[in-house]
């Protein structure tokens, strides 16, 4: 009886391992998934989904046309080419430097 129990108990934990290890690998599989999926800060969310006017999750060429610095630089910004962007590859994008035109201004403010 005493090895049933201890066999019962070692295949529950398997599975129960077994079940967090698939639940974390399905939240960084998906950008926005749970914490920790979601590459974007909360303005940065806040403009892709402003950006994504359809609501898909997805930026296409299209819907990038709204930025112009982003319609500029999204061939490049589309890694797998597939011709959107996901929040992966729109958070490289909102991570270039400002423009010249950000730093003047912030040059000529006192510090």
């Amino acid at each position: 009886m005493k090895t049933f129990t201890l066999l019962t108990s070692a295949a529950l934990a398997s599975l129960l391992a077994l079940a967090v290890s698939t639940a974390n690998a399905a939240g960084e599989a998906m950008p926005g998934s749970g914490s920790g999926g979601n590459p974007l800060s909360p303005a940065q969310q806040r403009e892709f989904e402003k950006l994504d006017t359809n609501h898909d999750g997805k930026i296409s060429q299209e819907e990038a046309q709204a930025d112009p610095e982003l319609a500029k630089k999204f061939a490049s910004l589309d890694k797998n080419n597939n011709g959107e962007l996901d929040q992966a590859e729109f958070a490289q994008f909102e991570a270039r430097p400002e423009s010249g035109q950000n730093q003047e201004q912030n040059q000529n403010q006192p510090q």
